[in-house]
C-alpha cells in the first residue's frame, strides 16, 4: 500500500510540475512577448542574408530553386504573421484593464498565440540552411531574323541536312565546312545551332569563333560561357581540365569552331573528342580545305558554294525590299544582283545600300559593277564593297570606316577609337565631347545597319575581313598608312622615304625591337605604339620629325625621368594617350596647350604635376587603374575649366 501510495505521490508531484510550467509559460505574457519579438528580428536577420545571396546569384544570371524562394515567402508570410500579434490591440487591454489590473484572460490569450509562434519561427529557422541556394540554366539557342531567312535558301538547307546527317553517325565525330570568305560559313553554322538544337539532335550546342590569331584562353572562354560554366583553376592546364570534364557531363554535345586557319589542338583547348567523349561532336569551318583534312583531321567536308541565281535574288529581294518590284527598277535590280557574283556578304551590303535609292542611284551602281572585268572574283568583291561605302549617307560615316580599316584588326574597343576619331578632328558638328560620344555611338550603329560592321559586343566593333581590307585599301589612296598585324616582331622600320609620306602608323599589340632615334613623318597625323616587349626608352628627338601629329597612342614605353623634349613640338597635339608607360615627371605635358584628352591609365605615375593645370582645353583625363597615384594639387581638378563629366577619375590617392 506504501508503494502504490509513493508511486501516486510522485506521479503527482510530476504532473503537477509540468502543469504548473504550462500555466506559468501561458500566463509569462512579458517575457513571450519579449522572446517572441527577439525570434522575429533573428529571423529576419537570417532571411536577409539569404536575399543577399539571392540577389547576387540572380545578378550572375543563375535561377534560383524553388525551395529557397518558398522558404523565403514563408518567411514573409511568418513575419507578417507575427508583427500582427505585436501590433495587436489585445495588448492594450493585457496592460490596463478592470481598474488597473492586468487582464489575465487577454494575456493568457495572447501568450497562446506567441508561443505558437515561436515554434513556427524555430521550426522555419531549422529550415533556412541550403547546400544551394541557384542553378545555371541550360543555355538556349537563338538566332536573329537574318539568320533564320537563310532557312528558305534551296541549296543551304540541303547542306544543314547532310551536316546534320553526317553528324548522327557513330563513326564520325568532327566534320568541316570551308569556302572562301564571305560565303557565308558563319550564317550557315548558326543556322546549324538552331536546326540541330530545335530537331533534339543535340541537347547542347555551343559556338566559338578562332580568327586567324586563335588565342586558346579566349575559345575557351567563348565555350565556358555559352555554357554557363566558370573555371576555378588558374593555369592553362587547370582550366583545359575543367573544361574537359564539364563537356563531358554533356550527353549529346555539339561544339562548332567557327573560322580557323591553321592546327588547334583540341586536347590542349579542353574539347574531349572520339572516344574520349562519343557524345562531343565537332563542326569546324575554314577557307581552307587543307586546314581542316591536314591540320585539323575532319572525317567529311562539305564545299560551301556560292548562291545559285535563284538563291541569290531572293536574299537580295528581302534585302532590298519592295523597291525591286517597281517596274523600273526591277530590271536593273537582278542585273545588279547578278553583279554580287553570288556572295552572301556582298548581296546584304548591296542590297541594303540601294534599299531606299532612286532609280538613278541603282543606274550608277550598275554601271559601277559593270566596269570590272572578269580578272578575279576579289575585285569584283572589292568594288560591291566600295559600292556599300560610297552610298554612306554621311561623310562622318566614311571617315569612321576609313579610319577603322585603317587599323587592319578584325576588331576594335570602342573607347581608344573615339578619342582618336576626336583627337583626328573628324566630327562635324560636335563641340562637346559628352554630344561626340553619343554621336559616335550612333554612326557606329548606322554602319552595322549597312552590314559594314558586325554585330559585337557593347565596348567593341568588329568588322568582316573582306570589307576591313577594302576600308583600309581605300583609306590608303589619301591616308597613307604603314601598318602591321598584332603580335608582329618590330626588328626593322622601314624607309624614311615610304614613312615621310604617311599620315598613319599603326603599329598595335606588337614586339618593336627599338624606336629611330628620329621619324621624319611631316604628314603624320595619327601613331599608335603599342609595344609588348620590353619598356622601350623614347628617343629624345623622337618626335621632332612630326609636327603635324594630332593623335598619339602609346603602350609599353618609358618616360623616366620624364618625355623627350621634342614631345613640346607639336603644338596641334589633341591626343595624348601613355596606357601602361612608366612615367616619373610629366609637367612637359603642360606645353601642348591645344591638348583635349590626356589618358594615363594603367600607368605607375605617383603624382599628378601641378601644370596640368594649365591645359586650358583638356575635356578628358582618365587616370583610371593608376595604382601608384598617390597625389593631385590642390585645385588641379577644378583649375581644367573645360574638363567634361565623362572624364574618368578613379584612383586611391590624396588631393
Amino acid at each position: 500500500m506504501d508503494v502504490v501510495m509513493g508511486v501516486i505521490i510522485n506521479f503527482a508531484t510530476k504532473t503537477a510540475e509540468f502543469t504548473v510550467e504550462a500555466i506559468r509559460r501561458q500566463f509569462d505574457y512579458k517575457g513571450n512577448l519579449t522572446k517572441m519579438t527577439t525570434d522575429v528580428q533573428h529571423l529576419e536577420g537570417i532571411k536577409d542574408i539569404l536575399q543577399h545571396n539571392v540577389d547576387e546569384a540572380r545578378r550572375n544570371g543563375e535561377e534560383i530553386e524553388n525551395i529557397v524562394q518558398n522558404w523565403l515567402n514563408t518567411v514573409d508570410n511568418t513575419v507578417a504573421d507575427a508583427n500582427e500579434i505585436i501590433d495587436s490591440e489585445g495588448h492594450a487591454k493585457a496592460q490596463c484593464s478592470m481598474r488597473h489590473f492586468p487582464n489575465l484572460c487577454t494575456r493568457h490569450q495572447l501568450s497562446k498565440k506567441m508561443i505558437k509562434m515561436m515554434q513556427t519561427i524555430s521550426e522555419i529557422v531549422a529550415k533556412g540552411s541550403f547546400d544551394k541556394i541557384s542553378y545555371r540554366a541550360a543555355s538556349q539557342i537563338t538566332v536573329t531574323p537574318f539568320g533564320r531567312g537563310y532557312e528558305a535558301l534551296e541549296s543551304r538547307t540541303s547542306m544543314l541536312n547532310e551536316i546534320i546527317l553526317a553528324l548522327k553517325d557513330p563513326s564520325i565525330f568532327i566534320v568541316g565546312v570551308y569556302g572562301m570568305g564571305g560565303v557565308g560559313k558563319t550564317t550557315l553554322m548558326k543556322e546549324l545551332s538552331w536546326k540541330a538544337k530545335n530537331d533534339g539532335s543535340f541537347g547542347t550546342i555551343v559556338m566559338a569563333t578562332i580568327t586567324s590569331l586563335p588565342n586558346l584562353e579566349t575559345i575557351r572562354r567563348q565555350i565556358a560561357e555559352a555554357l554557363d560554366f566558370k573555371f576555378k583553376k588558374k593555369t592553362e592546364e587547370g582550366k583545359a581540365r575543367e573544361l574537359r570534364d564539364r563537356i563531358t557531363k554533356e550527353k549529346r554535345i555539339l561544339v562548332i569552331l567557327d573560322d580557323i586557319w591553321g592546327r588547334l589542338d583540341l586536347t590542349e583547348l579542353g574539347v574531349p573528342f572520339g572516344n574520349d567523349h562519343k557524345g562531343c561532336k565537332l563542326v569546324v569551318t575554314s577557307r581552307d580545305l587543307n586546314v581542316l583534312i591536314c591540320e585539323m583531321g575532319t572525317q567529311k567536308e562539305f564545299r560551301l558554294e556560292v548562291l545559285l541565281e535563284e538563291d541569290s535574288w531572293k536574299l537580295f529581294e528581302k534585302m532590298a525590299g519592295d523597291v525591286v518590284h517597281e517596274f523600273n527598277i526591277k530590271p536593273i535590280a537582278i542585273k545588279v544582283a547578278k553583279c554580287c557574283a553570288g556572295l552572301p556578304l556582298l548581296i546584304v551590303t548591296t542590297a541594303k545600300a540601294l534599299r531606299k535609292k532612286q532609280v538613278s542611284n541603282w543606274k550608277d551602281a550598275l554601271n559601277e559593277l559593270q566596269r570590272f572585268d572578269q580578272e578575279g572574283l576579289n575585285k569584283k568583291v572589292y568594288s560591291t564593297l566600295e559600292l556599300s561605302y560610297n552610298c554612306l549617307e554621311s561623310e562622318e560615316l566614311k571617315l569612321l570606316f576609313l579610319l577603322i580599316g585603317s587599323f587592319g584588326l578584325d576588331y576594335l574597343y570602342t573607347g581608344p577609337l573615339l578619342v582618336c576619331y576626336w583627337g583626328l578632328g573628324l566630327f562635324r558638328h560636335s563641340h562637346k565631347f559628352a554630344d561626340a560620344r553619343i554621336r559616335f555611338n550612333r554612326l557606329i550603329n548606322d554602319l552595322k545597319a549597312s552590314s559594314l560592321l558586325l554585330e559585337s559586343e557593347f565596348d567593341r566593333v568588329r568588322i568582316h575581313d573582306y570589307v576591313r581590307d577594302m576600308a583600309k585599301s581605300i583609306a590608303c589612296r589619301t591616308r597613307p598608312t604603314y601598318g602591321v598585324k598584332r603580335y608582329t616582331k618590330v626588328n626593322q622600320w622601314p624607309g624614311m622615304d615610304e614613312l615621310q609620306k604617311c599620315h598613319q602608323i599603326i603599329l598595335p599589340w606588337s614586339f618593336i625591337y627599338k624606336l629611330p632615334e628620329k621619324l621624319k613623318c611631316p604628314e603624320l597625323k595619327l601613331l599608335q605604339l603599342q609595344n609588348i616587349g620590353d619598356y622601350l626608352k623614347v628617343p629624345d628627338d623622337f618626335f621632332s620629325g612630326m609636327i603635324e601629329l594630332k593623335v598619339i597612342s602609346l603602350y609599353g614605353m618609358m618616360f623616366a625621368p620624364s618625355p623627350p623634349t621634342s614631345l613640346c613640338l607639336l603644338t596641334k597635339l589633341q591626343t595624348l594617350v601613355l596606357t601602361g608607360c612608366v612615367l616619373e615627371d610629366i609637367s612637359i605635358v603642360a606645353e601642348l596647350k591645344s591638348l583635349e584628352i590626356l589618358r594615363l591609365e594603367r600607368s605607375d605615375i605617383k603624382e599628378l604635376p601641378k601644370e596640368i593645370g594649365q591645359l586650358n582645353n583638356l575635356r578628358m583625363l582618365n587616370i583610371t587603374n593608376c595604382s601608384a597615384l598617390r597625389f593631385i594639387p590642390a585645385n588641379l581638378i577644378s583649375s581644367l575649366t573645360c574638363l567634361e563629366e565623362e572624364a574618368t577619375i578613379k584612383a586611391k590617392m590624396q588631393v
